[in-house]
């Protein structure tokens, strides 16, 4: 008889799980525990190079490793058990997907021996998450588990970013893992991994379009942001004399102080002379941008005169909404690094200071169009005050995450970034309310040394009320901004402004300054724009929770910038 080979069995799969983790890069995983997750949880409480950060949601866990990712760079991993578990977990799974975030969300499952009994939490995980992700794969085989996982890395992190799931049935999580499997891949923990070269011909065509035109405008996107090429669309900016337009998701992608910038376009939180300045233009260079309806008012600002040239990592976004006059594909920073070489010297000074010149009577114009409405005294707050205020003290480190709704087109309209970088985070996929409170404790163990500040309407934080006890447990120093008007402020709005009956949409007032402080949180309740401002300082200088609840007028009763409604 010949010997047979020993293969050496050394680690159960929920510890080879969390040691490939961690050799990863995985610093931080944020989950709820359950039934089906005690191995898995094991396995954290046996080891010290990964944090397990209990949320009071699944849905929390996965928008705190969507902004975590936003902010490190690096993949963000959420956990929860089976069943509702994995229904709670998947909004922030899709909204980390189509946001083009790298995201691997993990949810274990009852044991592939009850599977099919109508046992409970029983769902078929795989045909949930199919849809919402680029990719979802369930673990049938203990052995399996570590070349699924570096998979998962390489899925998330690679090409087009985005989201993963996996499945781990109970039943694996207690098998055990050859030894020689047991390896990572750990340039994969970091995103976009490998980023694609773009054409050098293509970008040579790009640069001879940009020196022809004699106005050409650039609509950076949340690609920008993601490729860290902030520093090379400046140094284009400057030497091409560009205007920068950006998208929500793309603000932060130039200096918004920057002569060249003009700031967020688009129909939630653009302004009228921004986008005049954009359909001025005979060349518009889309960079890593879809070119969404949003973002280009439902396609308006570009006509048939316009030509356009579109760079992107996604071959399948390129020209997807607007004709094209030249698409590459590739790494947006690896592009404007090789025209910045094509363009340089090239470009006339005279043009740059001429279009440098034509932006800032533009600003000047729409600063004194304003002024009125960011000293207004009335009471309560109106949002053009609140953000006024919130400007000026704000320090150079901080990073806003804002809900949707009211702090979303504020923001973006009248708070001017003044460093570039992904310092603005709002869930623009799918506009998921509440999102906000559990994404600055994301933030927070991505880079603790940032100011955080969340931004959100009570509708959104009644669906994140559970984090505050979170965010008092954990000790995070970040400054919760309650906009506090009594209703669903957004929808509201549209019903006015479209001559709707006004349904369905209106709370009773709650004092959550008083609901903060039970859960243990220092805060304070504002209604005169008079306190505002000693209120936003003691806040920003505080260093522990501190919450604002700031009764503010609601969009209906003000001119919000959302050129739909005529602001």
């Amino acid at each position: 008889m010949h010997d047979e080979k020993v293969v050496h069995l050394a680690l159960k799969a929920s510890e080879a799980l969390v040691r490939m983790l961690a050799d990863y890069g995985v610093n931080h995983v944020f989950g709820v525990c359950g039934d089906t997750s005690l191995d898995l949880y094991e396995a954290f409480s046996a080891q010290s190079r990964i944090r397990h950060v209990l949320t009071r949601d699944e849905r929390s866990a996965s928008y705190m490793a969507d902004v975590y990712a936003r902010v490190s760079g690096k993949v963000g991993v959420c956990e929860g058990p089976s069943g509702g578990g994995a229904l709670y977990l998947a909004p922030g799974v899709a909204e980390a997907d189509k946001s083009c975030i790298a995201l691997i969300a993990i949810n274990t499952d009852v044991p592939l021996n009850m599977s099919g009994r109508y046992t409970l939490t029983e769902l078929d995980q795989k045909a949930l998450f199919d849809p919402l992700c680029k990719w979802s794969a369930v673990v049938v085989q203990s052995e399996r588990l570590p070349a699924i996982l570096r998979e998962a890395f390489k899925r998330a992190s690679s090409g087009v970013p985005g989201a993963v799931h996996l499945a781990l049935p109970m039943d694996i999580l207690k098998q055990r893992v050859p030894d020689k499997e047991v390896y990572s891949q750990p340039e994969f923990g970091m995103f976009p991994a490998s980023p694609p070269e773009p054409s050098f011909s293509r970008l040579q065509r790009v640069a001879q379009l940009i020196l022809k035109s004699e106005f050409p405008v650039i609509l950076a996107g949340g690609g920008v942001l993601t490729a860290k090429a902030w520093k090379e669309l400046t140094s284009l900016a400057e030497t091409a004399g560009i205007p920068v337009a950006t998208s929500i998701s793309g603000k932060g992608s130039i200096s918004e102080t920057h002569p060249f910038s003009i700031g967020v376009v688009g129909s939630n939180g653009g302004v009228l002379y921004r986008h005049e300045i954009v359909r001025n233009a005979d060349l518009v260079l889309i960079l890593g941008c879809r070119a969404d309806s949003t973002t280009t008012e439902d396609w308006s600002l570009f006509d048939n005169k316009t030509k356009i040239v579109q760079i992107d990592i996604d071959p399948n976004v390129i020209g997807l909404n607007c004709p094209v006059e030249l698409g590459v594909v590739g790494d947006v920073k690896l592009s404007l690094e090789i025209l910045n070489k094509i363009l340089a010297g090239k470009v006339e000074a005279a043009r740059v200071a001429k279009i440098a010149g034509y932006l800032e009577r533009h600003k000047q114009a729409f600063r004194k169009q304003i002024s009125t409405f960011i000293s207004d005294e009335a009471v309560p707050v109106t949002p053009e005050r609140f953000i006024a205020e919130f400007s000026q003290l704000l320090p150079k480190n901080s990073v806003i995450i804002a809900d949707v709704g009211t702090p979303c087109p504020y923001i973006s309209a009248y708070w001017l970034q003044p460093e570039p970088g992904r310092r603005f985070i709002c869930p623009r996929s799918y506009g998921a309310l509440g999102y906000a409170l559990p994404g600055v404790i994301g933030a927070y163990y991505a880079n603790p040394d940032l100011r955080l500040i969340a931004v959100m309407g009570e509708g959104g934080l009644g669906m994140a009320l559970g984090e505050l006890e979170t965010l008092k447990r954990l000790s995070i120093p970040a400054v919760i901004i309650n906009i506090n008007n009594k209703e669903y402020s957004w929808v509201r709005a549209h019903q006015k402004a479209t001559g709707r009956k006004l349904f369905g949409t209106d709370f009773s007032f709650v004092d959550y300054a008083e609901v903060a402080r039970g859960f243990g949180i220092h805060a304070k309740h504002v209604r005169d724009p008079a306190t505002l401002r000693s209120t936003l300082r003691e806040a920003l200088t505080f260093e522990e929770p501190f919450l604002i609840d700031v009764v503010m007028k609601p969009l209906g009763e003000v001119c919000p910038p959302v050129t739909k409604w005529g602001g």
